[in-house]
């Protein structure tokens, strides 16, 4: 089963949808999740993580997909701990997991964790939990990326009324400067032919990051939620990303874009196991375009 045929599945009880916090990548996610929402017509409310949350005690908490178990935001794991037994279902979009041993044996048969590769399966199946361990492709997967591209002017100024909102329009109104100077840079050097877009953070290698790298996902940070939000980060990253023939990456939410944008994608390896399990279980053969580098140098091709 995929993910939008198991969430048709769920039963029909009020559904209240909690992004997954993070950089452009959760932002990703996030659209991809309420577009699999919105096209099966579920109504749900859209929820913060909060340090004084108040989650409902009745229904189906979809907790957002992404990294949430690599990371340390308490808030995620408190609204889990607290509310597993209270709920009709919890449920873990497909995510990455490593520890939390503890809390994943609390779990009851009324949650449900859905792994988005092969290796946190493994590592929660042989936990021996209580609750239904499934097995999915990452939800950007299933982003309409055609929609998207066709429809510029509503991602955009529906997304506006939220950046004023949340105080963000100077930090959209940065992104776009930088987008069209790092393009004349980039163009000037590659043509349109190549984009290095590698990670500075915690999750980086010790690959030599290129004098021209980009890390737009720490360019373009501007929320999960509300869905005009995600809508118009995810929207952003595609059109940055389409003026270019090779997307060379270790991020591994610009290598899902890239590669459903039909680009030559060199794909390298994160800090630890994700994308490789995730290129093994999901890209590998789905996407010919994707060519997996490992930890090589970047003139892998």
């Amino acid at each position: 089963m995929d993910l939008p045929g198991y969430i048709k599945q769920l039963p029909d009880l009020p559904l209240y949808f909690y992004p997954n916090p993070g950089n452009a990548g959760d932002s990703v996610i996030s659209c991809a999740t309420f577009q699999i929402l919105d096209r099966q017509d579920r109504k749900y409310q859209t929820r913060a993580y909060s340090l004084n949350y108040r989650a409902p005690e009745q229904g189906i908490i979809l907790c957002g997909g992404g990294g949430s178990f690599v990371g340390d935001d308490e808030r995620v794991f408190n609204l889990m701990a607290d509310y597993h037994a209270k709920v009709g279902k919890l449920v873990i979009l497909p995510q990455t997991i490593v520890g939390r041993t503890d809390l994943l044996r609390s779990f009851g048969e009324n949650v449900d964790i859905i792994c988005r590769e092969r290796t946190s399966y493994d590592y929660v199946v042989r936990l021996g939990v209580y609750a239904n361990v499934l097995l999915m492709d990452d939800a950007a997967i299933s982003l309409n990326v055609p929609w998207l591209l066709a429809h510029p002017a509503r991602c955009r100024l529906l997304g506006i009324p939220w950046l004023l909102r949340f105080r963000r329009l100077d930090r959209y109104i940065a992104f776009r400067r930088l987008r069209r100077k790092r393009l004349r840079e980039l163009r000037a050097r590659h043509g349109s032919s190549t984009l290095n877009c590698f990670r500075v953070d915690g999750e980086r290698t010790d690959i030599p990051l290129p004098a021209d790298n980009l890390d737009l996902s720490v360019e373009i940070m501007l929320g999960v939620r509300p869905k005009a939000l995600a809508r118009l980060v995810t929207y952003e990253l595609l059109a940055f990303l389409n003026n270019f023939e090779t997307i060379n990456t270790n991020r591994l939410h610009l290598g899902i874009l890239s590669a459903l944008l039909g680009k030559h994608v060199n794909f390298f390896a994160n800090s630890y196991f994700k994308n490789e399990s995730v290129y093994r279980f999901s890209l590998a053969q789905r996407f010919p375009n994707v060519h997996w580098c490992g930890d090589q140098h970047l003139s892998c091709s």
